[in-house]
């Protein structure tokens, strides 16, 4: 014995006198489920488009803000314990094409050096090796504009290298008596 069923799409009853529409009814309730799905997925095309642009507006926040914070500290830490007075002398280092103009500097305790980026890129400077960076003055690192500079007093005698962390063909050394 058949039970009575109701299609969910017409509400038609269909059960043993109507078999000839059983088929067009699942037909077209399988149908209609088929084109929900479509739209259902039509629909949420904009929020997985909302989404997508707000998880890429994140990531641009943290390399923007997050990079800039500690990692690419502009702000100079202990100065070694060197107590400067009076005048000393500066020394200026450009970088433009690539390259580190003067490419070595001598100093004396308490001189200061001006790196200055020239070139139309952004410089990561960074002191040290390249991947053994070490802070001097209390700055590691430090990203350049095109035409910004960062100054260091020379605070600890010895010999040191600095490059461009991004492009370490630019690269520059300084001795501090």
């Amino acid at each position: 014995m058949l039970l009575a069923k109701t299609c969910s799409f017409c509400a038609h009853g269909f059960g043993y006198f109507c078999w000839h529409k059983i088929a067009t009814c699942l037909f077209v309730e399988r149908l209609s489920k088929a084109i929900l799905i479509i739209n259902m997925k039509e629909k949420l095309k904009p929020v997985g488009i909302f989404l997508a642009v707000v998880a890429a507006g994140a990531v641009i926040y943290f390399l923007v803000h997050g990079l800039s914070g500690s990692y690419l500290s502009n702000n100079k830490e202990d100065n070694g314990g060197t107590q400067c007075s009076g005048s000393h002398a500066s020394h200026q280092v450009n970088i433009q094409n690539n390259q580190v103009n003067p490419a070595h500097t001598d100093g004396k305790l308490c001189d200061t050096l001006t790196i200055t980026n020239k070139d139309n890129r952004v410089r990561l400077v960074a002191f040290g090796e390249h991947d053994n960076h070490q802070p001097y003055d209390g700055v590691t690192e430090k990203a350049l504009k095109q035409n910004e500079s960062l100054t260091i007093t020379f605070n600890q005698a010895g010999s040191y290298l600095f490059h461009d962390h991004l492009q370490e063909e630019a690269q520059g050394t300084f001795t501090v008596q």
